[in-house]
């Protein structure tokens, strides 16, 4: 009972830190901090220190999506695609993921190549999802290299069915 009584008191005494805290990352994420963007959105979905509170926490990553942070981009365009913590917004997803490309990152320029493969919120376009994968692709990231191989390899690139270039990816 003891373990018990002090664990209790040590989630209390975590839960009123984490009341505390969320006061100050406010002050700073309203000064656009996007580190405390960041960590109020992280506070919301989890519940720290509160209810579990995904509208706040789509809130405060918009915040930081409009100051082009590459993860809040990344983190809402995936819920946006999925309808996890928010209403399924497939056009909303399109666009954060079109701005992560267009700054260059390898993961939203992924993501956004999926979306024309699978004619997501646009339509299919290989040509368009090819160049996005080759980009990626070239920065290292390992699943644009996975996709691109099997692009290649099932005959959707431009040039058809390529097993030498599918092979230079896997």
């Amino acid at each position: 009972k003891a373990m018990l009584a002090a664990a209790e008191k040590d989630r209390l005494d975590a839960n009123r830190l984490y009341i505390e805290a969320r006061k100050l990352f406010v002050i700073s994420a309203e000064k656009n901090n996007v580190a405390a963007q960041h960590t109020l959105a992280a506070i919301y979905i989890n519940g720290m220190g509160t209810p579990v509170d995904p509208a706040q926490a789509i809130k405060w990553f918009e915040r930081a999506a409009q100051q082009k942070d590459v993860k809040a981009m990344t983190i809402l365009g995936n819920w946006y695609v999925t309808g996890n913590h928010v209403k399924q917004n497939q056009p909303r997803a399109m666009e954060l993921y079109q701005t992560l490309a267009d700054l260059g990152d390898a993961p939203g320029q992924n993501h956004l190549a999926i979306m024309y493969i699978e004619g997501i919120a646009v339509e299919q376009d290989l040509a368009k999802a090819e160049q996005l994968l080759l980009q990626a692709a070239r920065q290292g990231l390992p699943a644009s290299q996975s996709h691109l191989g099997q692009f290649y390899m099932q005959g959707h690139a431009l040039k058809g069915v390529d097993r030498t270039e599918a092979l230079k990816w896997f």
